[in-house]
């Protein structure tokens, strides 16, 4: 959203699913925009992320300890190295890091309080940190030993709550993640789709899910449900190549080399790029230097995947 007021076409990029990489290539150096501009508009999103974190660990603290142990929670959270160094970078982790704080406040308190609200609050929270990384999934086991955990310290009915934790994550999925990634997937046709994730789950470890998540990827109902999946199964299925070599071919993941690119890229455009001389003078004047060498660090990636 931050890079809205820019006025740049997505569109322009193509439609390969497969070529995000070459969009963020057009996206900073051929979008007309200063790349700087659209770099600095970027991190305008994680700011607002980092600024509610920091709330949720006062308010959180404050609960519990008190206002002067909640000020000094903050200030170790603001002045962690982890966090200043991820808070500058446009990448999810600022965003999960808000998603797990934010999901795990309002189940805890759902947990001590079993309220209507409280419910909702809770359901709608685990849905939001779903969005913001998928690797946020790892909630739900987690939320499950939370509940067996409080079940036991509050000598409750471990069953019951165990249920309602599980009702909670599942109508948050359904209600929260569904809704948005049926506008994601506004203008993908269901044969695309169907036929886009045939050919990224070819090799998928496990036929079962894949054949699971290709069967839905044309139902109306289940259309956003399977496109999130989709993204979730591609991330598990590069978890399963670098942790089980071989089972998984390479060129059907994601490797380190995809993941780092992007940095390479914006690292490059600031060792060749120059102030210009004038305001009127194409912020693209260097691009050809970038893509000749980005074309070099392609060839040489795919020859190392290759071998």
């Amino acid at each position: 959203m931050a890079l809205l007021p820019l006025g740049i076409d997505p569109a322009a990029s193509g439609k390969n699913i497969e070529s995000q990489w070459d969009f963020g290539r057009y996206l900073i150096y051929h979008s007309r925009v200063e790349p700087s501009l659209i770099i600095h508009a970027a991190k305008l999103a994680m700011i607002p992320l980092f600024i509610i974190a920091g709330l949720i660990i006062f308010v959180w603290t404050k609960k519990i300890y008190g206002p002067r142990v909640a000020v000094l929670a903050v200030f170790l959270f603001s002045f962690c190295p982890t966090i200043i160094a991820h808070s500058r970078f446009v990448t999810t982790d600022i965003a999960a890091l808000f998603g797990v704080l934010f999901s795990t406040y309002f189940f805890l308190n759902y947990l001590e309080i079993r309220n209507p609200k409280n419910f909702w609050l809770a359901a709608v929270s685990f849905g939001i940190a779903l969005l913001t990384k998928f690797s946020t999934f790892l909630l739900a086991p987690y939320f499950l030993i939370l509940a067996i955990i409080w079940a036991w310290a509050a000598k409750t009915r471990t069953p019951l709550v165990i249920t309602r934790g599980v009702l909670v994550m599942v109508l948050g999925f359904i209600v929260i993640v569904g809704p948005i990634y049926q506008i994601h997937i506004l203008n993908y046709s269901p044969a695309e789709q169907k036929t886009n994730t045939e050919n990224l789950l070819k090799s998928y470890p496990l036929p079962v899910f894949s054949d699971l998540l290709i069967w839905s990827a044309d139902k109306p109902l289940l259309r956003p449900y399977a496109q999130y999946s989709l993204g979730l199964t591609m991330v598990l299925q590069h978890i399963v190549q670098v942790l089980l070599p071989g089972r998984v071919p390479a060129e059907r993941t994601y490797s380190s080399f995809d993941f780092n690119r992007p940095v390479f890229v914006v690292r490059l455009r600031q060792m060749v790029q120059k102030k210009p001389k004038s305001k009127k003078q194409d912020c693209r004047s260097f691009s050809p230097v970038c893509d000749d060498v980005m074309d070099r660090y392609l060839r040489r990636g795919k020859h190392q995947r290759q071998s």
